[in-house]
């Protein structure tokens, strides 16, 4: 508590003492900011005598995201040097106020302790997210939004009476998502009461509803592990590494997955082979952003059933909110007939109770 103080009081100090103050930032907020790292290089004599330990820091960051300023607070000498000399290089996102960039003040730490090394899997990894569009921070917050199907697009209803009671009942249903921190994505659906549907037109409500949110949960959980987490997987997959590129290949509850990468660490494909003998394929698509990470921005998919194949689409627009990018329209595209915008609205960062839809008298959730 005491150190924590201290760093509380020198930042203050230090911010205190020019013009334009750097805005004070939590250890937290600093590390949910925190874009790329470069591998620690641990001092030889200091690794050869067993010294090991914590390095804290007062760093402060630019407008543009760039460490400017460094100061070591406390840890052991011999580490110190090395501290800093590699948190110089790190990067974070731009720190904002009333959505301006601005400099920020804020404590690190560095911890120096010798032992067997990552594995292949989580050296790769760490070093392909450093190249995503990850959104640090993003994944811890979490983040709603309204979501907007456009109704008329999908084949069920295009050619019903813009009039009738399934269409009217359909706008005015209520979609929003949840992310929760743990990542997972869940929908919570309003769907009115009337107008009164008679039992074709209720199913037909019904069916398509879960449809959407099929459609929804299957896009964030594509979505997610780009843009939110970079791609991960188990620290003990198998990794083969040619002059081609890296195959990672991994089994999780019978569901066996694949993932390559090019020489650039861009993945190209990520695929996966179901107990039942089904197999999704899945190609992400990828665009340069402004701070030069690989921005997602959809997938081609495939999905082999004996001998029918499926192929399908995500396209995302992106929105800003709150220094986030957040998915503003998703087009999802699958087989030849369906091809639907999903419109995300209202987006905040954090996570709001999600209330579980009762079930009325007609089965249709209210």
């Amino acid at each position: 508590m005491r150190q924590v103080l201290v760093g509380v009081l020198l930042i203050l100090f230090a911010v205190g003492a020019r013009a334009q103050a750097p805005m004070a930032v939590s250890a937290q907020k600093m590390s949910e900011h925190l874009l790329k790292q470069v591998p620690l290089v641990y001092p030889a004599q200091a690794k050869a005598e067993g010294v090991t330990g914590t390095v804290v820091l007062l760093i402060e960051v630019s407008e543009a995201g760039r460490v400017d300023r460094t100061r070591v607070l406390s840890g052991p000498p011999m580490l110190r040097a090395a501290a800093r000399q590699n948190v110089e290089q790190w990067v974070f996102r731009p720190f904002t106020k009333n959505g301006q960039a601005v400099e920020a003040a804020g404590l690190v730490q560095v911890v120096f302790q010798p032992d067997a090394g990552p594995t292949p899997v989580v050296e790769f990894l760490t070093r392909a997210r450093a190249k995503y569009a990850t959104e640090p921070g993003l994944a811890a917050e979490g983040f709603h939004c309204r979501v907007e199907p456009a109704w008329r697009e999908f084949p069920q209803v295009e050619r019903v009476a813009s009039d009738s009671p399934l269409v009217t009942r359909l706008k005015r249903t209520r979609v929003r998502l949840v992310v929760a921190t743990t990542g997972a994505a869940m929908t919570a659906v309003k769907i009115p009461k009337k107008p009164k549907l008679n039992l074709q037109e209720l199913t037909a409500a019904n069916e398509l509803v879960t449809m959407t949110r099929q459609m929804l949960d299957g896009f964030f959980m594509t979505w997610l592990p780009f843009a939110v987490r970079g791609p991960g997987a188990p620290a003990d997959a198998q990794v083969k590494t040619t002059g081609a590129g890296t195959v990672i290949q991994y089994e999780q509850g019978g569901v066996t997955d694949w993932m390559s990468f090019d020489g650039n660490l861009r993945m190209l494909h990520y695929t996966e082979l179901l107990p039942s003998g089904e197999a999704i394929e899945q190609t992400p698509v990828f665009a340069a952003s402004p701070d030069g990470l690989l921005l997602y921005t959809g997938a081609d998919f495939a999905m082999h059933q004996g001998d029918a194949t499926t192929h399908g689409a995500y396209r995302i627009e992106y929105q800003e909110v709150d220094g986030y990018r957040l998915p503003k329209v998703v087009e999802i595209k699958a087989g030849k007939s369906l091809d639907v915008h999903f419109r995300l609205r209202g987006c905040k960062i954090g996570q709001p109770p999600v209330k579980r839809a009762r079930i009325d008298h007609r089965g249709s959730r209210a």
